[in-house]
C-alpha cells in the first residue's frame, strides 16, 4: 500500500514539474505538433495619422505578419505589397460597388479586375476579393440587391483571366445577419435577408468553393446585452462558463464558437452543410467602453491566437481550422461611431504596440479530441 502511495506521489510530482516547466518555457510552440498559421490582421485606414504604405509593409514584415485584409485597392497600396509574399484579401467598398454598376455591367467588373488584380496577381498572393462590406447592415436595399450579381461578374472576370481557382470571391456580412444564435444548432439568418439575399450568396459560394465571410465581435454581443453575456465567455477565456446545446450535447466554452456554430447551422438550414467560414473581422477595443481595456483587448487577441494555432475548430465543425482576421492593425482616429470603434488597434499609428501578442501562440497542448489549452493557463488552475 505504501509503495502505491509513493508511486502516486511521484507521478503527481512529475505532472506538476512538467506543468511548471511548460509555464516557464520561453519558446512558444505547439507541443503536440506543428502550429497552424496565426490570424490575419485588418488594415483599416480611417485615420489621418497612419504612415505611408511602404513603411507599413516594412513594419508588417518585421512583425512577421503574413495575412492582411485591405478595404481599398489604391495603386500605391497595392504596389507597396507587390512581391512581398503577404497574403491579401482586397476589397471593393460599398460606394464603389454602386458607383461602377458592376452588378449589371460586366464590363465594369472586368475593368475593376484588370486595374486592381491583374497587375499584381503574378507575384502577390491575393487570396480573396470582398464585394462590399456588411451590406445588410447599412439600410440600403439598392446596395444589398447589387451584391450577389456583382460577385458573379467579378468571378466571371477572374475566370476569364484564369484566376478563379486562385482568388476567391465573397462578401462579409455583419454579425447582425444572424437572428437566432442560441442554441447554436438553431442558428438562423434574419428573415428579411435569408432567402432573397443570403441564399443566393450561399449558392454562389458553394458553386465557386468560396467561404462564407462574417465580421464577428463578441464585444458587440457583450455591449448589447451585458446582463446575459458573460465577460469570460466573450473574452474566450478557457476558464469561462460552460454552455451546453441541449439539442446536440455540444459543449461551448466561449461565445465566439457559439456564434460560429450558429452560422454553420443557419447555412445548413438553407441547404449548405459544407460551407466554410472566415471571420473577416474580430477583435476587442482597448478603451472607449466600460468593458474595453488594455487587459481585455490583449486577453481576447491572445486567446484567439491560441485557439487558431492550436488547431481544430468549433464543436460543430471540429475538423475545420479557424480562420480569422483581427481588427485592426492601427487605432483609427477618424472612425465614425462610438469611442470604442476608434480603439481597436493592436498598434498605434507610430508602430508602438497598444498591447503585446505572441503571434505564434503561447505554449499549446493539444488533446485527442482536437481541443487545446494554453499551458500558460495551466499554472493558474
Amino acid at each position: 500500500m505504501e509503495g502505491r502511495i509513493s508511486l502516486l506521489c511521484t507521478w503527481i510530482l512529475l505532472v506538476l514539474v512538467s506543468a511548471r516547466w511548460l509555464t516557464q518555457s520561453s519558446a512558444k510552440k505547439c507541443i503536440c505538433g506543428p502550429c497552424l498559421p496565426g490570424p490575419g490582421v485588418c488594415f483599416g485606414e480611417d485615420a489621418n495619422n497612419i504612415r505611408g504604405p511602404t513603411e507599413v509593409v516594412q513594419f508588417l514584415q518585421r512583425q512577421k505578419l503574413k495575412s492582411i485584409r485591405l478595404y481599398y485597392t489604391h495603386p500605391y497600396m497595392m504596389k507597396a505589397f507587390q512581391g512581398k509574399k503577404i497574403e491579401l484579401i482586397i476589397g471593393i467598398p460599398n460606394a464603389d460597388l454602386k458607383l461602377t454598376g458592376m452588378a449589371w455591367n460586366y464590363a465594369a467588373a472586368e475593368q475593376w479586375v484588370k486595374t486592381n488584380v491583374l497587375p499584381y496577381a503574378s507575384d502577390t498572393p491575393i487570396k480573396a476579393i470582398t464585394v462590399g462590406n456588411e451590406v445588410t447592415s447599412v439600410n440600403d436595399w439598392d446596395l444589398v440587391s447589387q451584391t450577389e450579381p456583382a460577385m458573379r461578374n467579378i468571378y466571371k472576370a477572374l475566370k476569364k483571366a484564369g484566376l478563379e481557382d486562385k482568388i476567391k470571391v465573397s462578401t462579409p456580412f455583419g454579425q447582425d445577419i444572424l437572428e437566432v444564435t442560441w442554441p447554436p444548432s438553431d442558428g438562423q439568418f434574419r428573415v428579411q435577408y435569408a432567402w432573397n439575399i443570403v441564399k443566393p450568396v450561399l449558392d454562389f459560394l458553394n458553386e465557386t468553393g468560396s467561404p462564407l465571410m462574417i465580421n464577428m465581435y463578441t464585444f458587440v454581443s457583450l455591449k448589447g446585452d451585458p446582463q446575459d453575456v458573460h465577460l469570460d465567455a466573450a473574452l474566450l477565456n478557457p476558464w469561462g462558463p460552460i454552455s451546453v446545446d441541449y439539442k446536440t450535447g455540444h459543449v461551448y466554452k466561449n461565445l465566439l464558437f457559439q456564434l460560429m456554430d450558429a452560422s454553420f447551422a443557419a447555412a445548413e438550414r438553407m441547404g449548405h452543410p459544407n460551407i466554410t467560414l472566415v471571420l473577416t473581422e474580430t477583435g476587442w477595443p482597448s478603451s472607449g467602453h466600460s468593458a474595453a481595456s488594455l487587459e481585455h483587448a490583449a486577453m481576447y487577441s491572445q486567446n484567439l491566437v491560441n485557439l487558431i494555432v492550436g488547431g481544430g475548430g468549433t464543436p460543430m465543425r471540429p475538423e475545420l481550422p479557424i480562420q480569422a482576421y483581427i481588427y485592426s492593425l492601427f487605432n483609427e482616429n477618424m472612425k465614425q461611431g462610438d469611442e470604442d470603434k476608434r480603439n481597436y488597434g493592436i498598434f498605434k499609428p507610430n508602430f508602438v504596440p497598444v498591447y503585446d501578442i505572441e503571434w505564434e501562440g503561447e505554449d499549446i497542448i493539444c488533446f485527442p479530441d482536437h481541443k487545446s489549452v494554453s499551458s500558460m493557463r495551466l499554472s493558474s488552475s
